[in-house]
């Protein structure tokens, strides 16, 4: 048997680090559209 030539760490590491950036730009994401709902919903009252 061979073995793999990245470790399972490393992979480990770099699907936390996805899931990191994801998280990142999810929550950026949302909160610029929070933002945006707010202004709108200032300016209905």
């Amino acid at each position: 048997m061979q073995k793999p030539k990245f470790h399972p760490n490393l992979i480990y590491l770099l699907c936390i680090m996805a899931a990191i950036v994801l998280m990142m730009l999810v929550w950026w994401y949302f909160g610029e559209h929070i933002e945006q709902l707010n202004e709108s919903s200032y300016k209905k009252q």
